[in-house]
């Protein structure tokens, strides 16, 4: 696996017709993948729930979801768990969380985004108001990531949902978590 991402893609002949409504429209995807410099996915369809789970888009393929997500009001729900998105890709679907408002199930687990997705999550949830489940599990944060995350916690009373579960935390995470969740009005 490439770990800049984008070996797992390919178009189809099903890709062929651009259909109206569709996630994203193929003209528009296909420009981006050109600027980002990855190959455009065949399984990119239209409905509320974008489902990506082990696809090898790595961070350069987040980008390119991220530019096409940033304004779409159609998807509710993105899964893109064990994608080796690493620090860079979840910087780039946090900032499109930051401005997207329809989004309100994410799924990041086992991406390998370590502290700087963990940051980067963090200042997302501070601006983001929609997102109610956010699974961030096996991503080797640490306890340098817990700090961020707590902060985060406390400050966004709408996640419902927040699972941190198969990381590195050692025992001062659990005690800075354990108080944000404790402060946390929602």
């Amino acid at each position: 696996m490439e770990e800049d991402g984008g070996s797992e893609f390919c178009s189809s002949p099903a890709e062929e017709e651009e259909e109206e409504g569709s996630i994203p429209a193929r003209s528009s995807y296909l420009a981006a993948c050109r600027v980002c410099g990855v190959r455009p996915a065949s399984f990119l369809l239209p409905g509320t729930a974008l489902l990506l789970r082990h696809r090898g888009v790595g961070p350069r393929g987040a980008k390119v979801l991220a530019l096409l997500l940033m304004s779409n009001t159609s998807v509710i729900s993105l899964d893109l768990g064990d994608n080796w998105l690493l620090g860079g890709g979840a910087a780039a679907i946090a900032e499109m969380l930051e401005e997207n408002c329809c989004i309100s199930a994410v799924d990041l687990s086992d991406n390998k985004m370590g502290t700087e997705g963990a940051k980067a999550f963090s200042a997302m949830l501070l601006e983001n108001t929609t997102v109610v489940a956010l699974q961030l599990s096996g991503n080797e944060f640490d306890d340098h990531a817990a700090k961020s995350l707590a902060d985060a916690i406390m400050a966004n009373s709408k996640v419902e949902i927040l699972d941190v579960s198969y990381d590195r935390f050692g025992d001062k995470a659990g005690e800075l978590l354990g108080v944000a969740v404790a402060e946390n009005i929602g």
